[in-house]
């Protein structure tokens, strides 16, 4: 009977870990994350071990894999950490984004709504093809060729798999560079939660500062063209701050902005206001439905919005730095809508871009004089505009319109031009959460029109679902003036994303927002539909994403006006291909309509990560069919510090064809660069020198370092790795530096020095930075290391102090044994023990081997409470003989056996 029940034993010990809730692997010190929509964890019954190899090299001796041998899932963190692809993974959200390949793919895994994005295209989740573990989400082998475009070759027999992709992975790339210079690093990484440094406002910081410098003979200007950005960042009385001054093409001072702000993503800021953001200086006011557009100034702006999300039925406007030299480009789903190639007052600015419902990816490439592409990755889930029951939102924003706060130039022109600039505007919405199913929304604002004029709005409306479509209905009055109402959908249909809004006007109703169309003219309806959807099939890699948008308005003089954009984008042949059409039909009273239709391709191709080849063709095809601009680029990454740059350029209808060439040079501490460019037809020619570089201040040093460019516009970290001899997190005097750490993640690779320290710059300056450790090349032993990604929350000019404490461990030899019928003693399998420091804390959770031993391996020092999992004790009837604290020392491993008592035989033993 004791034979049959200890086989029993063993059968449901083998169980899978979801049977057991709330046990950790042995590894973690983190709590379980919370199951995330319908994903289950990994059944550990199904445990595998595969021997994973990409061409010539092995990626990992023993991948842990769970499932079905022939179609196993895989851990994607840890897999893609392997692969050096640029993938974050955060198991307990149960989400996943990244950028695949040399064209800069982007995909996204959402669990919670159990969806994925790729290729442009939208796909529910199967349940089968994902688990969740701590640390880590495992993904089946099809659904990561989808999103990574990585293909498996699995050996069900000799448990091996041979990867393969149809380009250069990154890995690949680095250990050809690796092989050039005559060494081979390793590149391997655990499996690891993510480590959070803090970033704390503080009430002053040393600014960081970067400098650009420029100038030149030109043949176009009277004397040497001479140009400068000076921008400054930091933190003052627990705010963060930022500062710009630059010059026009003569060396005189043209633009100069100030902001000062907080953002908090958990909000609490400003006491009961609770907002989650505020700022002051040159800020934006706020978007309304109907009537007011975001527009710039002196002044101050204040929400407690969720800044992570955003309402269907209403554009967004995204802004950042983009110094001298630099152009962007905007991609959203893996779309190119928008590009910017001059800065103006030293930034980038992509106005009124409508996002689809759902998750959206959107991606902001940014492109250097020396062939430098960085590049910004930001999710934002749109809804419906709805909040939660019961919840109170408000977006408000007040400023002197079109006024920088330093108003060096008289004559500025702002957006609007010169009519409105230096008067009021004041906008503010609310909304309230009546129900999970409907929110109420109030706006009201004063502003100046296209006349100058002042008009004060008022609006009111409702968001709900209404047949699985979110649904807004909205109405404004403007006193004196007119009236508009709009309705408007959203929501899929017929496999597309679908947003459609109908607005009618009454009166002389002013309302900005409208696109495309004179606002001089009155407006009396106005119609508009955006179209997001794929073509291809079903292999994600021949996706080919395409976003329509169409517009009608309708004019109170009788006249109407047609306005269309379309907009696709795809990989062919490894070339990333943006083509798209522009159309505009102008109804007028006293001349003919005006029909125009345009057209462009641009076209990018990554060779071995070290070419870049771009091009890009503009052409009419109404009124008449012309070509209007053709250029092609070529950037060459000759080493690390050298890359050239060239270009031909060619305008047909002004006749002329322009040609350049750059060479830049990366040195530790500046960006140095030589151009020059002549214009055929014109004989005209400018040569140009250039020197970039920054200043951040170093909190452990305590001096200024002189930085690559990038320190104000981005953020910065201070890394110092220790001993912790008494684990508690912070390096105290006495405690041993660890060298030879090296990190990734910034502008370069860097390893810490014997002082345990390294300066890290070219990190993000908005949401989360993040950085990866590499431990495997440290001389020390017995010590347990944070996890291996580092997250922050980045913002201009901050320079972040991150202790990385590498405590000591010991080991810990465990034998559980147990009486047979015979009497004789045996160790007994898969037995789930749980080791819980005393005083509290996370437990330690390992289960025993076929023999009955069980080894700790990472056990801080320490006093640990030794007992059975509950869910395990109460389902089998067992316990354990006496409940003894194990002492572990860094000294040397601790030992203990221990004793298992089926109820039966505690009962005869009492």
């Amino acid at each position: 009977m004791l034979l049959h029940t200890g086989l029993a034993l063993l059968q449901v010990l083998a169980e899978p870990a979801a049977a057991d809730p709330g046990v950790l692997p042995i590894t973690a010190a983190a709590a379980t994350p919370d199951p995330v929509a319908d994903f289950p964890a990994p059944d550990e019954a199904t445990l595998l071990f595969f021997d994973t190899r990409l061409k010539d090299f092995r990626v990992a001796d023993s991948l842990t894999a769970y499932g079905n041998p022939e179609q196993p899932l895989l851990p994607l963190g840890d897999l893609a950490r392997r692969l050096d692809l640029l993938v974050d993974v955060d198991a307990g959200a149960g989400f996943a984004t990244g950028t695949i390949g040399e064209e800069r793919r982007s995909f996204a895994l959402d669990l919670k709504n159990g969806i994925a994005r790729f290729g442009g295209q939208t796909r529910v989740i199967d349940p089968a093809q994902v688990a969740i573990a701590p640390g880590d989400i495992f993904v089946r082998t099809d659904l990561f060729t989808a999103l990574t475009g990585v293909r498996f070759d699995v050996d069900t027999r000799g448990l091996i798999i041979n990867l393969s992709s149809d380009e250069v992975l990154p890995v690949q790339a680095r250990r050809a560079r690796a092989q050039r210079r005559g060494s081979l690093g390793a590149f391997g990484s655990g499996n690891t939660p993510v480590f959070r440094a803090p970033t704390p406002y503080r009430l002053f910081s040393k600014p960081s500062i970067d400098v650009i410098l420029q100038g030149g003979p030109d043949s176009r200007q009277d004397n040497v063209e001479t140009r400068y950005d000076f921008r400054a960042a930091g933190d003052l009385l627990g705010l963060g701050y930022s500062a710009y001054v630059g010059s026009d093409e003569n060396g005189n001072l043209e633009d100069a902005r100030f902001v000062a702000e907080r953002r908090s993503l958990d909000g609490g800021l400003l006491g009961p206001l609770d907002a989650t953001y505020f700022g002051g200086g040159d800020v934006f006011t706020p978007t309304l439905t109907l009537g007011p557009r975001s527009v710039g100034g002196r002044g101050i702006a204040i929400t407690s919005e969720d800044l992570t999300e955003a309402s269907v039925f209403q554009t967004v406007n995204l802004r950042g730095e983009l110094p001298i030299g630099f152009d962007v480009e905007l991609y959203v789903n893996d779309v190119l809508r928008q590009s910017q190639a001059i800065a103006n007052e030293g930034r980038y600015e992509f106005r009124d871009i409508p996002l689809q419902r759902g998750l959206n990816v959107i991606r902001i490439v940014v492109f250097g004089p020396r062939g430098e592409r960085s590049e910004t990755t930001r999710v934002i889930n749109v809804g419906g505009g709805q909040v939660a029951e019961g919840d109170f939102t408000y977006n408000l924003g007040v400023v002197q319109q079109n006024t920088p706060l330093f108003g060096l130039d008289p004559d500025f022109v702002g957006t609007f031009g010169s009519v409105g600039s230096g008067d009021l505007r004041a906008v503010a919405e609310i909304k309230y959460g009546i129900s999970e199913a409907l929110t109420v929304v109030a706006g009201a604002s004063s502003a100046p029109d296209q006349v100058g004029e002042r008009r004060e709005t008022i609006t009111a409306g409702l968001r709900t679902s209404l047949f699985g479509m979110a649904t807004q209905v909205d109405a404004a009055h403007q006193p004196g003036k007119g009236t508009a109402a709009l309705v408007g959908v959203a929501g899929e249909i017929a496999g597309m994303q679908t947003l459609a809004q109908h607005t009618e006007y009454f009166g002389d109703f002013y309302d900005e927002t409208v696109r495309f169309t004179n606002l001089a003219r009155v407006l009396s309806r106005r119609s508009e539909a955006t179209f997001s959807f794929s073509i291809g099939g079903e292999d994600a890699t021949r996706q080919v994403p395409i976003s329509l948008r169409f517009a009608r308005d309708a004019f109170s003089d009788g006249t109407t006006s047609l306005f269309g954009l379309a907009r696709a984008s795809t990989t062919i042949g490894s070339t990333f291909t943006s083509a798209g059409f522009d159309y505009r039909s102008e109804g007028l009273i006293l001349t003919p309509g005006q029909e125009t239709l345009r057209g462009f391709v641009t076209a990018q191709r990554f060779l071995n990560l070290d070419w870049q080849l771009r091009g890009n063709l503009n052409y009419l095809l109404l009124p008449d069919t012309e070509l209007e601009s053709f250029s092609v680029s070529v950037d060459r990454v000759v080493s690390e510090q050298l890359a050239l740059t060239g270009s031909i350029g060619r305008a047909f209808n002004a006749g002329t064809t322009s040609i350049d060439a750059t060479a830049s040079w990366r040195l530790p501490f500046a960006d140095l660069q030589l151009s020059g460019d002549y214009l055929f037809g014109e004989n005209d020619w400018r040569i140009a020198a250039r020197v970039a570089f920054g200043f951040a201040y170093d909190p452990v040093g305590g001096r200024y370092r002189m930085t690559p460019p990038g320190a104000a516009e981005g953020a910065s970290a201070v890394f110092r790795s220790f001993i912790d001899t008494n684990a508690n997190g912070i390096m105290d005097e006495g405690e041993e530096p660890v060298p030879d750490i090296r990190l990734q993640g910034g502008r370069e690779a860097l390893t810490t020095g014997p002082d345990g320290t390294t300066f890290v710059t070219g990190l993000a300056a908005q949401g989360t930075s993040r950085l990866r450790a590499d431990t495997s090349e440290i001389d020390a032993f017995f010590v347990s290391t944070p996890p291996t990604d580092i997250d922050f929350e980045g913002r201009p000019g901050l320079v972040a102090v991150i202790d990385y404490p590498l405590t000591p461990i010991s080991e810990a030899y465990l034998r559980v044994t147990t009486t047979n019928q015979a009497g004789r003693e045996i160790g007994l399998s898969a037995v789930r023990l749980l080791l819980t420091p005393v005083g509290g804390g996370d437990p330690f959770e390992g289960l025993t081997e076929y023999d009955g031993s069980l080894v700790f391996t990472e056990l801080p020092p320490g006093r640990y409470e030794v007992s059975l999992d509950p869910a395990q004790k109460e389902r089998l009837g067992v316990l354990l003989e006496s409940a003894p604290v194990l002492e572990v020392s860094s000294e040397e491993p601790a030992e203990l056996d221990l004793r298992i008592l089926f109820t039966a035989q505690a009962e005869a033993a009492e």
